[in-house]
């Protein structure tokens, strides 16, 4: 019998937020031998990343330590009930091994993602004290833009 380099039986996985408990995986199986390949496919929120997360085996609790945050608090970011500051955000890009342009082409057009990366590549390298300032500078720049009525 083979050996499998993927062998997952049963995964579950449960987000707990304020409207309940959601069930990202449930009753999940993969096994994969040396040289298969597994593509994931499914509609938007059915639990594709949440999947390839638990295949590398970052969970919350990886993830929040890995970023230096409260594992409550990032299942709150998760959840959509709280919005992570900029620096946070970035770091969970980076140990999510996502661009954040890729993440945020959803909330924003083309055009305005398109300058972030110069911004990205900043707050990595910035202080603690260059960091606050930056997250001031771009708070203050959202509350402009949702004051502002964006051109057609």
């Amino acid at each position: 019998m083979a050996e499998y380099l993927v062998d997952i039986k049963n995964e579950r996985l449960s987000f707990f937020t304020p409207a309940g408990e959601v069930k990202a995986l449930n009753d999940v199986s993969i096994q994969l031998k040396e040289g298969e390949v597994l593509g994931i496919v499914g509609e938007s929120g059915s639990g594709k990343s949440v999947t390839a997360y638990s295949l590398m085996g970052l969970t919350s609790e990886k993830l929040s330590e890995l970023c230096n945050i409260n594992a409550t608090y990032l299942r709150q970011i998760e959840a959509g009930a709280k919005t992570p500051s900029l620096p946070i955000f970035i770091a969970l890009c980076q140990n999510l091994r996502v661009s954040p342009c890729y993440l945020l082409s959803d909330t924003f057009a083309d055009s305005e993602v398109d300058g972030i990366e110069p911004l990205v590549q900043l707050c990595r390298h910035a202080t603690p004290s260059q960091l606050r300032i930056i997250t001031a500078m771009v708070r203050s720049a959202l509350e402009v833009m949702n004051t502002k009525p964006h051109d057609p």
